[in-house]
C-alpha cells in the first residue's frame, strides 16, 4: 500500500497524508474540499454531508488505491490554493531599457537552457512531488504565453520545511511548516511578484531573511539583476493622504526618525494637511476594500502595506481575481510615480497595437492611443485625464449650439413632442463619440439606479490616481477574459 503511493512523492511518509488533509482543512468555510472531490467523482470520490467523512473518503482512496487521486494529485491540488492565502508579496518589474530581455523569458528554450544548467529540466511544466525539504527546493516552473492575446505567465514553485517556536507551558518549542513560494513574472508588461507564504508568530528567519533566500534562488536561475524592486512608499501615501481605502490602522516616521500613527483613520486636516507638509515616510498602513468574496463570503478583503520590507501582506485565504487585481492596480500606481517606462508587449515584438475605432472606445481612448508612445508613463497619464476636459465643452458649447437649432426648426413645427426628448437624444450621441459605444452599452445599460454616482465618474472621469473600486474591477476583469 505505502509503495503505491512512494512512487508519487520522494521519501513519501504515511503521516503526510494526514498533514496534507490537515492543509486543506484550514480552508474551512469554503468549497475546496468539494472541488477536489468533483474534480474525482469518476473515481469514487464523491461529495458527502460533512468534511471530516469526505477527508476520511479522500484519505481512504490516496492510500489504498491505485488510481487517481494519488497523493501527489491532492498535494498539487492544495499548493494550487497557496498562492491566495495567507502571504507577504513583493513587486518587481523589468527594467525599460532591459526590454528585450522579456523576448528571451517568452522563449520556451531559454527557459529550459536555464533550467538545464541545474539539472531542472524536468520541472518545465511539470510539478515534481516534494513535502519536505530543509532548503528551497524547486518544484514546479509554469511557462506559457498566448501569442494571439500577447498574454501570459512564467512562474517558479519551490518547496521549503520552516522551523518556528511557540510557548508550549512554559518552555519553547521547536516545530515545522511546510510552505509553498512563488515567483511570477507576468509576460505581458515584464511585472513580477515573489509570494512568501506568511511567516508564524515566531519564526527562526524573518521576513527580509526569506526574501534574500529566494531571491538568491531567482537569481541562479534568470538575471534578476535586470529586475528593479517596486517601491511600494507612493503607493502609501496615497492611501495615507488620499481617502482611498477605509485604514483601520497606520503608523509613520517622523524626519527625526520616530514613529507615530493611529488605529483609526487619519482625520480630514490631518490627512491633508499636517501629515503631508511634516514630510514623514509611511511605515505601516492596514487597510481593506470592500468588495464581495466568494471565498469565506466575506464582503472585505483586508490587507497591509509595510514599508520596512517593501510587502503586501494578506493575512486570511482571499479570491483569486480580487487579489491579481489589486496588486495591478498597486503595481499601476507605483508605475505613475517611477522614473522608469512602462514595458509595451506589442513594442517587444514589433507589432503595432490596434487602435480601437471610435464608435468602440470613443474620442477617449483614441486620445490615449495617440499619446501612447510618449517616453513616460505619466504622461500617458497626464493625457488620458485631459481628456475629461471635450465633455465639458461638448456640453457648454456644441450642445447649447444644437439645442438652440433644434428649438428654432424642428420643435416649433413638431409641439407635441416634449424637448427633454431631443436633448436626451443630443447627450446620448455626445456621450458615444466621447466614451465610445462599447463602454456606453456595457456600463449605462448594467448599473442599478442605486448606482448613481458610478455614472456620475463616468461621465466626469476619475481623476484620483488609484481606484479600486466594483466598476473598475469588472472592467479589468472582462479585459483578463477575453
Amino acid at each position: 500500500m505505502e509503495d503505491a503511493v512512494t512512487q508519487q512523492c520522494a521519501d513519501f511518509k504515511p503521516k503526510w497524508l494526514r498533514e496534507a488533509l490537515d492543509e486543506l482543512d484550514h480552508y474551512i468555510t469554503d468549497p475546496f474540499t468539494t472541488d477536489f472531490m468533483k474534480k474525482y467523482i469518476k473515481y469514487g470520490l464523491k461529495i458527502l454531508p460533512t468534511k471530516k467523512a469526505m477527508h476520511n473518503l479522500i484519505q481512504r482512496k490516496v492510500a489504498g488505491s491505485k488510481k487517481p487521486p494519488h497523493f501527489e494529485d491532492l498535494v498539487e491540488y492544495v499548493d494550487e490554493l497557496k498562492p491566495w492565502g495567507k502571504q507577504c508579496v513583493s513587486l518587481y518589474a523589468l527594467r525599460y531599457t532591459e526590454k528585450e530581455y522579456l523576448k528571451q523569458l517568452l522563449d520556451p528554450g531559454y527557459i529550459k537552457e536555464r533550467l538545464s544548467e541545474f539539472n531542472l529540466e524536468d520541472r518545465y511544466n511539470n510539478n515534481i512531488c516534494r513535502w519536505k525539504s530543509d532548503t528551497p527546493f524547486l518544484s514546479e516552473v509554469s511557462h506559457n504565453f498566448d501569442y494571439d492575446k500577447k498574454r501570459g505567465w512564467l512562474s517558479f514553485k519551490w518547496i521549503q520545511t520552516r522551523k518556528f517556536k511557540e510557548l508550549v507551558g512554559d518552555r519553547l518549542k521547536t516545530f515545522e511548516e511546510r510552505s509553498v513560494n512563488f515567483f511570477i513574472i507576468d509576460l505581458e508588461d515584464g511585472s513580477a511578484q515573489l509570494r512568501i507564504q506568511s511567516l508564524p508568530s515566531r519564526p527562526l528567519k524573518k521576513i527580509e531573511q526569506e526574501l534574500q533566500a529566494y531571491t538568491e534562488e531567482i537569481e541562479k536561475l534568470l538575471e534578476f539583476h535586470r529586475f528593479s524592486p517596486v517601491s511600494l512608499e507612493p503607493v502609501m501615501k496615497q492611501f495615507l493622504f488620499k481617502k482611498v481605502l477605509p485604514i483601520t490602522s497606520w503608523s509613520v516616521k517622523t524626519k527625526k526618525g520616530e514613529l507615530r500613527g493611529s488605529k483609526v483613520s487619519p482625520a480630514f486636516v490631518e490627512r491633508r494637511l499636517t501629515l503631508p507638509f511634516q514630510g514623514v515616510t509611511p511605515h505601516e498602513i492596514q487597510v481593506y476594500w470592500k468588495c464581495q468574496q466568494e471565498v469565506g463570503n466575506r464582503n472585505r478583503l483586508f490587507f497591509a502595506l509595510e514599508a520596512e520590507d517593501n510587502v503586501i501582506v494578506f493575512n486570511a485565504i482571499t479570491d483569486k481575481p480580487r487579489v491579481n487585481y489589486l496588486l495591478s492596480s498597486l503595481l499601476a500606481t507605483a508605475r505613475l510615480h517611477s522614473k522608469d517606462e512602462k514595458i509595451d508587449i506589442y513594442e517587444v515584438l514589433g507589432i503595432h497595437r490596434p487602435a480601437l475605432g471610435i464608435l468602440q472606445g470613443g474620442f477617449r481612448d483614441w486620445i490615449k492611443h495617440k499619446a501612447s508612445g510618449t517616453p513616460h508613463e505619466r504622461l500617458k497619464k497626464v493625457a488620458a485625464e485631459v481628456a475629461i476636459l471635450p465633455p465639458l465643452v461638448l456640453n457648454r458649447v456644441i450642445f447649447d449650439i444644437i439645442t438652440t437649432w433644434l428649438e428654432e426648426t424642428i420643435v416649433e413645427k413638431i409641439t407635441n413632442i416634449p424637448f427633454i426628448a431631443f436633448e436626451l437624444l443630443v447627450y446620448v450621441i455626445l456621450l458615444i463619440i466621447f466614451y465610445g459605444g462599447d463602454r456606453v452599452r456595457k456600463y449605462f445599460f448594467r448599473i442599478p439606479a442605486k448606482y448613481a454616482t458610478a455614472v456620475i465618474r463616468l461621465i466626469l472621469g476619475q481623476s484620483s490616481e488609484i481606484i479600486i473600486n466594483s466598476r473598475e474591477y469588472y472592467k479589468w476583469l472582462t479585459g483578463k477574459a477575453t
